[in-house]
């Protein structure tokens, strides 16, 4: 077994890293990292399937078995706030990446003062765990707050569909404000229920329950979030149908060895220009330089097809001004 050396350890800006084209990251998170120790991440993810023992708990199991990985290759998580900023921030400049935060609004603001013009603000919510019948504290962070993106909709975790009525007066709102949402569709961890979230729901995470949505707001923005993995041929047909969803990579980059024939296959049905890069990093911010690397050495995507998923794709989802994420990309 042997553990994968943090990048953040290498030289700074060797030539490969010096000359690599802007990025935005479109699933960067600002948890706290806590006490409790984190797990090794391996490459993929699902190496370490673990045979399962079902007189005992399955989580458990898992859980053992990615604090002591027999991968070859795994990376090191951080192990305090301090360090997760700012080897976050080390591999952003490096690889000339800003991001989309996400996460509780006070987290957001604290990493967005202490890097400035490195991150794009956006608002989590859930039904359930946020106050979705009066929403005016999110039309206040969109108004006056300086967020310009809905999500991580965490929605599937508590088995809250797209389509629950509970989401109408968030949808209505986002496409008042013509404000862009992502929405968590598809993967969880495995085990997540009965234990971690007794109410994640498998078929929550169809995108085809974005159907009704869509219909009644078609100018809204969507960018679902993890592939929605397990529902591809459902993610293709809502996307051809509906042109303002998108769908963004993280997750599935830099874990499932299905990743390279999902998004060949969103290539060869002509969605390049809907397809958005994200890592889903969490407490490991090396894999921001695994999940380019997984674009950038794709032989089946042109140069051009690189650069709209990296970098092109999110400016024209997100709204941006193309020069001035350019810039903050770069120069920043």
């Amino acid at each position: 077994m042997k553990a994968f050396i943090p990048l953040a350890t290498l030289c700074l800006a060797g030539p490969a890293l010096a000359q690599q084209a802007p990025v935005i990251d479109m699933h960067m998170h600002v948890e706290p990292v806590g006490d409790d120790p984190l797990v090794k991440y391996c490459l993929p993810l699902q190496a370490v399937e673990p045979p399962l023992d079902h007189t005992r708990p399955v989580v458990d199991q898992y859980f053992r078995s990615w604090l002591n990985p027999t991968c070859e290759e795994f990376l090191e998580p951080v192990a305090s706030d301090e360090e997760l900023l700012t080897t976050t921030l080390l591999r952003m400049r490096a690889n000339n990446t800003i991001a989309v935060l996400q996460g509780e609004a006070d987290r957001v603001r604290e990493w967005m003062e202490a890097a400035p013009g490195r991150f794009i603000p956006s608002l989590k919510f859930s039904v359930g765990r946020d106050n979705h019948e009066d929403v005016s504290w999110v039309r206040e962070a969109f108004a006056n707050g300086g967020f310009i993106m809905l999500g991580e909709v965490g929605n599937q975790y508590r088995g809250v569909a797209p389509n629950d009525p509970r989401m109408d007066a968030i949808w209505a709102m986002a496409a008042e404000l013509d404000v862009p949402v992502g929405y968590h569709s598809g993967l969880g961890p495995p085990g997540i229920t009965p234990t971690l979230y007794p109410n994640f729901s498998v078929a929550a995470g169809n995108p085809l329950l974005f159907d009704d949505v869509l219909k009644r707001h078609p100018n809204l923005r969507i960018s679902i979030q993890h592939m929605a993995m397990g529902f591809h041929d459902e993610l293709k047909m809502m996307m051809w149908t509906y042109p303002t969803l998108y769908v963004e990579l993280s997750g599935p980059i830099t874990g499932s060895e299905d990743f390279h024939s999902y998004l060949k296959d969103l290539i060869d049905a002509r969605l390049e220009n809907r397809i958005l890069f994200g890592v889903d990093a969490m407490f490991w911010p090396d894999l921001l330089d695994q999940a380019i690397a997984e674009i950038e050495n794709a032989e089946y995507l042109s140069e051009d097809q690189k650069r709209k998923i990296l970098f092109e794709n999110a400016v024209r989802f997100l709204n941006l001004n193309r020069n001035d994420a350019l810039e903050r990309a770069v120069n920043n």
